[in-house]
């Protein structure tokens, strides 16, 4: 019941925006990957992809709001728990990069970190409260 509780706020109608959202940010970094860095429709492409990615978090919120108050406390300490781990993982790995460790690209990888983050919180948080 509770699995259901927490993650009904994922309807197929949120997951096929997300996915359509996801396809646009993939369309415009290939239609960009040839042009000039700051290229007007370079640009104009980043800020559709910075959109696409706002969109879907608007989304994600609007679907948490939708759940009880239990639902959403969930949700918000899961979220607290996955901005905190992100924050303490991005720190850490620029210390170790200091110290002689590769560079990592974390525009491409702070979102799904801290979405894996939110999901291990949802699981942790909603054992909690079962």
């Amino acid at each position: 019941m509770m699995r259901e509780k927490l993650f009904g706020c994922f309807n197929w109608r949120l997951i096929v925006e997300a996915v359509a959202a996801a396809l646009v940010v993939m369309a415009c970094a290939y239609w960009g990957r040839d042009l000039a860095r700051g290229a007007p429709l370079r640009i104009a492409l980043a800020v559709i992809q910075g959109a696409a990615f706002g969109f879907v978090i608007v989304r994600t919120l609007q679907s948490i709001r939708r759940l009880d108050e239990l639902g959403q406390r969930i949700h918000f300490e899961a979220i607290v728990l996955a901005f905190a781990g992100t924050g303490i993982a991005v720190t850490a790995w620029g210390f170790l990069e200091r110290a002689g460790l590769p560079a990592v690209r974390w525009a491409v990888w702070v979102w799904p970190l801290m979405t894996l983050l939110w999901l291990v919180g949802l699981v942790v948080v909603g054992r909690r409260y079962r």
